[in-house]
């Protein structure tokens, strides 16, 4: 088995960017999986990462896009984390083999931890790339170490060393064993440290697993992250890495300079909410693009709050917002809002709020944006 990984390994090394710069002023068309078991604040803060990378056209994409040949018109296909046993069936047979058309003829793909694990050879899975997932070896969300060598780091394009990154569950791999006949791959970063918890001790196979993954597959390219390099200001660079790995594009997120005093806002997203993920991707990235609003996401509670001016709850179906009514919940937001913390929300979130002047309504079809700067 060694013998035939290292075979590929050099034989990969031939060509250490997978790609061709673009040409001068052209945008990476990139389509963002943003759909069912595609979640949490990582899914949101990817998509900020990328849409913020000059030279990147970002665009939220579906499952029934996927099955439509969408990707068609786009270079690059991010898959971001979530729930990996969600996440695959909903992108489903069609629009699984629509992602190998796209990569087979010389699209590229990003996966991030579930994104990750979607790339791996199964048959509930694309098959991508030529590693596989060591049953049971993923470990809890913590923070964990990564070794980026100098030949990993000269295909991303930056500086060798070791990072401190946020791991949440990514896959934990291995080399395919024997012949593998869609392309090369290689590892361009391993695990030096493990992830345990009381309840799951530190499988064997993570420490010197491979934790940055990459390869051809017909004349496409592939890369898999299995941890969440978006989550940390110090790892963000490991993104643009990676588009740069597969598209050529040389670039570095540019986050928009904010006023001085902004309005601290989080973004309500919960599963259970019924807004789609691609409209929730593109309302985050609408606020967020907004100088006056430095956005926070994920699902809130009484240990978030602290931090906060403004909470903002997007559209849900009947009932999505029930929870609100319980004793302890109406506790803490009486208390954001004692402390003169203000809610902007949507109507079936209004509705079980607590009365008081601090919760603005806003109606079906309504702008969030407007309602939550109208508050400066």
């Amino acid at each position: 088995m060694k013998s035939v990984f290292l075979a590929v390994l050099f034989s990969f090394a031939v060509c250490a960017v997978l790609a061709a710069a673009p040409a001068e002023g052209k945008k990476v068309r990139t389509a963002f999986y943003a759909d069912t078991g595609s979640r949490g604040a990582g899914m949101l803060q990817l998509a900020r990462v990328l849409a913020h990378s000059p030279g990147i056209e970002l665009v939220p994409v579906t499952s029934q896009d996927l099955r439509r040949g969408v990707l068609k018109k786009f270079d690059l296909l991010v898959v971001p984390g979530g729930k990996v046993a969600i996440q695959f069936p909903a992108i489903g047979k069609e629009g699984g083999e629509a992602i190998k058309t796209f990569v087979r003829g010389g699209g590229a793909y990003l996966g991030v931890c579930a994104g990750c694990f979607d790339a791996l050879p199964s048959e509930k899975r694309l098959g991508l790339l030529p590693f596989e997932n060591i049953p049971r070896a993923w470990g809890r969300d913590s923070m964990a170490t990564v070794d980026i060598p100098k030949e990993g780091a000269a295909v991303l394009g930056i500086a060798p060393g070791r990072r401190r990154v946020s791991y949440n569950g990514g896959p934990i791999v291995r080399p395919v064993t024997g012949p593998w006949p869609h392309g090369e791959g290689r590892a361009l970063a391993f695990y030096k440290s493990t992830v345990s918890g009381p309840d799951r001790p530190a499988h064997k196979d993570f420490f010197g697993a491979p934790a940055i993954i990459c390869g051809t597959y017909g004349k496409g390219k592939v890369i898999g992250i299995s941890f969440h390099p978006e989550k940390l200001p110090d790892t963000e660079e490991i993104v643009s890495g990676a588009v740069y790995a597969v598209t050529g594009l040389k670039s570095a997120a540019m986050h928009p300079r904010k006023n001085f005093h902004p309005l601290r806002a989080g973004y309500h997203f919960a599963p259970a909410i019924g807004k789609s993920c691609a409209g929730a991707v593109r309302e985050f990235l609408e606020l967020d693009a907004h100088p006056d609003l430095v956005l926070l996401a994920g699902c809130f509670n009484d240990r978030n709050f602290d931090g906060l001016d403004l909470l903002i709850f997007p559209e849900g179906p009947a009932g999505a917002y029930e929870g609100f009514k319980k004793a302890d919940s109406r506790k803490i937001f009486e208390a954001f809002l004692g402390r003169g913390g203000r809610i902007i929300a949507c109507e079936e979130a209004a509705a079980a709020l607590p009365q008081h002047p601090g919760v603005i309504a806003v109606p079906k079809g309504g702008s969030l944006l407007k309602a939550a700067v109208s508050q400066r």
